[in-house]
């Protein structure tokens, strides 16, 4: 049985049967137990997270209604925030506040402090909201970063069909005959385009 099902079960806030399911149906999803049970509506996100914050002494939060910076946000690398659920917050000093599901994890309060080089400050979250603040924080800059701005180009490309007329014709038609003209006298050629490009001068 896991810690926070024992804690859960031992307050009556939920069944053995009811952990039982959660914890099957967690196994099948791939899910941490707080999210099983609160998807399979044994107990509400606002009940358990504060029932977590009781228990283990420290601050709920609801992480919606934060907006965290980016440099805070790259403290801890994704790979770390995605091992041990966890979504830094805020910073004061030499500590680092972090936002977690499992306030008894405390393998991972010292993996952080060891990578990070910070005190860490644990506050609780739930899991639902770590998961969604993970996807918003780490899965929206890892496509910012990936973004192919040529690729992008080269799809408006393949994708824009402009409609030539009859006058689009001659008009490219007469220029390929200006360059042509001019392209033995680089001078004139350099005077011409400055003129075309609107700039005074020759180029």
């Amino acid at each position: 049985m896991s810690r926070l099902g024992e804690l859960l079960v031992r307050e009556q806030i939920i069944s053995p049967e009811q952990l039982q399911k959660a914890q099957d149906s967690a196994k099948k999803a791939g899910v941490r137990l707080g999210n099983s049970l609160i998807k399979l509506g044994v107990v509400k996100e606002e009940d358990l997270t504060q029932f977590l914050s009781k228990q283990y002494g420290v601050p709920a939060i609801n992480l919606a209604e934060f907006d965290i910076e980016s440099e805070i946000i790259a403290l801890i690398p994704k790979d770390v925030a995605r091992k041990h659920r966890v979504v830094p917050i805020n910073r004061a000093d030499k500590t680092l506040i972090v936002a977690m599901s499992d306030p008894s994890d405390m393998h991972a309060l010292d993996d952080l402090k060891f990578l990070t080089g910070y005190n860490i400050e644990m506050v609780v979250a739930s899991e639902v909201a770590i998961t969604e603040a993970l996807a918003r924080y780490y899965d929206a800059a890892t496509d910012m970063t990936t973004f192919n701005f040529d690729e992008m180009l080269g799809d408006m490309d393949e994708d824009v069909d402009f409609a030539k007329s009859a006058d689009d014709e001659e008009n490219a038609l007469d220029l390929e005959r200006t360059f042509e003209g001019l392209a033995n006298r680089p001078s004139e050629l350099c005077t011409w385009l400055g003129s075309a490009l609107g700039f005074e001068g020759s180029l």
